[in-house]
């Protein structure tokens, strides 16, 4: 009497299934292959040799030490794989890079550093006999040329407001921050809303109490923390008019840039100035679209100022690359 371990044996299968679908005319002997872990079947009526794995498919991922470095940085990149089997092989591209300390393209862990600045894929890929299984990340990692903490900087869609109104807080921070802490003072009747925290990097609060508010935002990179205060930035008063209210939000992006930068306010600029971090006004300009163009200057971080129809002033800062 035969054992038979896979299929019922009624029909031909030439197929390659899974165990529980694979059918023999004659099952005649089973091999197994400890090498390959995989066990070779013969089916004698209808002249097929199967290999059956043993063991299930690398489910293949990996993770960064930092996804966001700067040139030359040092980044680990991590196998992370479950059900391993078969010969590893990493690939980034483009090849703008250099492994270092000995990692190879089939070490376990790759120690590398980016020479160029970019958006780079990784793909890592498991080759074992009979097939391949591979997890590719696009985009993945992402390097610059900061070398420096956050510059920190931040507003608030109004400084004037009712109790229990939503307020935005934005990060303007330079050098791409990647974690955030705000900090209220007082806290009392501070409430965080939609699905927003302290460490968001836009945060919408509110304020049930009146009074007078400060306002603290720590901004974190791989190169270190900083942060900035502003005392008694925000007012809650609950005679404030609607008039009295004017939007200060206003947003800059892409941050860091180094071609072009869009602004979004709900306020109507009639001009701008760019001064650089000396305190040198660089650029000055009438309004005319919401994309600036900052290609001629040199790199480092700028102060924008833009004038509104009635004089007020509305800063925001930005990160020239």
């Amino acid at each position: 009497n035969k054992e038979i371990w896979v299929g019922d044996g009624f029909e031909q299968d030439s197929t390659a299934g899974a165990l529980a679908d694979t059918r023999f005319g004659e099952l005649t002997s089973l091999v197994y292959n400890e090498t390959e872990d995989v066990v070779y079947a013969v089916d004698y009526k209808f002249g097929i040799i199967k290999k059956i794995e043993l063991q299930e498919q690398p489910i293949v991922d990996f993770t960064a030490s930092n996804v966001t470095p700067t040139v030359n940085q040092i980044i680990n990149i991590v196998d992370e794989t479950t059900n391993r089997k078969g010969t590893r092989t990493w690939v980034v591209s483009p090849s703008n890079y250099e492994l270092v300390n000995g990692t190879t393209l089939n070490s376990e862990t790759i120690q590398l550093k980016f020479n160029a600045t970019g958006s780079y894929d990784i793909k890592l890929t498991y080759t074992f006999p009979g097939g391949s299984s591979s997890e590719t990340k696009q985009g993945y990692i992402n390097v610059s040329n900061i070398n420096a903490a956050p510059e920190v900087d931040f507003s608030a869609s109004a400084e004037l407001e009712k109790p229990n109104t939503n307020i935005n807080l934005t990060d303007l921070s330079a050098n791409n921050p990647t974690s955030w802490l705000w900090e209220i003072t007082p806290s009392a009747g501070v409430t965080f809303q939609n699905s927003t925290t302290s460490a968001s990097k836009i945060a919408v609060v509110q304020f049930a109490n009146e009074g007078d508010y400060t306002i603290k935002l720590t901004a974190t990179n791989s190169f270190g923390s900083k942060d900035l205060t502003k005392t008694d930035y925000i007012t809650i008063d609950k005679t404030a008019s609607a008039s009295w209210i004017s939007p200060k939000q206003v947003t800059v992006y892409p941050n860091p840039s180094n071609a072009t930068i869009t602004v979004l306010s709900e306020v109507a600029f009639t001009a701008y100035s760019i001064y650089n971090i000396q305190g040198q006004r660089v650029l000055n300009k009438t309004w005319s679209e919401d994309n600036i163009n900052i290609a001629s200057l040199e790199k480092g971080v700028y102060s924008i100022i833009f004038t509104d129809n009635d004089g007020n002033s509305y800063t925001s800062r930005f990160l020239k690359n």
